[in-house]
């Protein structure tokens, strides 16, 4: 009958039905792109704000934290001529250095036979520091000595927790069981102090015992929190070779699959100042070999941002 609409008026209305639902459908489209759209930009002005402007985040932590400066020595006090050397050298720290750090051997074990004096010395010395010190063991301070247990509990009294007697505002952890082993997160930067030595090795199942605690350690600091930290600093003693194979190999693993830059700063093992690469395959661990702290002022590292961070040796930056 006539109540009924026209073939044509019936496409018209169902046209239209559909041309309004695939308008609906494209500006709710176009809402959803100009909000991601939104979103992207945010991210990327953001990251890209100057790098040293306060904290930045991003999801892994490649931009957390801000430009930081420390300092590394080893291999000092020898003699009372290096006790001055270093008191002055502490005393000339340029005011950039947030803390330093002493890789080891404050004696030559064979030398001084590593008597208690030696450790009280070398605390006065290091007392006098204007910035905290963070001290970890080296052969010279324990198992090249004539009675190694003896001379790591010297070293242990003297040195363990040191950092804690100078006024500093960030945390520190130290591993239970193994105090001597520390951690901590400075601006965006992971610092894991360990006890790893070369040397003479004076109980096989001591270093075997010690070297599992050392992985134990890392990998705890190293896996417990990566979106806080954009870089890693490993401290120790010992130049990487065979003697702590068993220590690197492990650790390495988790260095490679967070893929975040690393370094792993030590002591003199022969041949003076070096940077370089310790395992062909790891393209994101470098290594720095200190100078001889009796011959050479601290050494400044700057840890700044990018895949490159450390700046080994680079100008003071105020």
């Amino acid at each position: 009958g006539s109540g009924n609409l026209s073939p044509t008026g019936r496409q018209t209305w169902q046209s239209n039905l559909s041309e309004k639902r695939t308008r609906r459908r494209r500006w709710v489209i176009l809402i959803m792109i100009l909000f991601i759209v939104g979103i992207i930009l945010t991210a990327i002005f953001s990251s890209r704000k100057n790098k040293n402007d306060g904290i930045l985040y991003s999801g892994n932590g490649n931009g957390v934290g801000t430009r930081i400066a420390f300092y590394v020595t080893a291999d000092t006090p020898w003699d009372e001529k290096e006790d001055k050397k270093l008191n002055g050298d502490l005393s000339a720290l340029p005011g950039d250095a947030e803390f330093i750090v002493h890789l080891g051997n404050i004696q030559d074990a064979a030398v001084t036979l590593c008597p208690s004096s030696v450790y009280d010395d070398a605390y006065t010395v290091l007392s006098d520091s204007p910035v905290p010190v963070f001290v970890v063991p080296g052969q010279h301070d324990w198992n090249n000595c004539p009675n190694p247990e003896k001379s790591m509990k010297d070293w242990k009294n003297n040195f363990v927790g040191f950092e804690s007697t100078f006024d500093y505002s960030f945390a520190t952890d130290h591993q239970l069981g193994r105090t001597e082993n520390f951690a901590f997160i400075r601006r965006g930067v992971l610092f894991i102090g360990l006890h790893l030595v070369g040397g003479r090795v004076h109980d096989k199942d001591e270093w075997k015992k010690r070297h599992t605690d050392n992985v134990e350690w890392a990998e705890e600091k190293l896996n417990e929190d990566p979106d806080s930290y954009r870089a890693v600093v490993l401290l120790g003693n010992a130049r990487p070779s065979q003697q702590q194979e068993d220590f690197f190999r492990e650790v390495i693993d988790d260095v490679q699959k967070l893929g975040k830059p690393s370094v792993y700063l030590h002591a003199n093992g022969g041949g003076g100042f070096m940077e370089y690469k310790p395992f062909d395959d790891v393209d994101n661990m470098l290594a720095v070999q200190l100078d001889d702290g009796g011959k050479s002022p601290p050494l400044r590292v700057n840890v700044n941002f990018g895949s490159r961070p450390f700046e080994i040796g680079g100008p003071v930056r105020n």
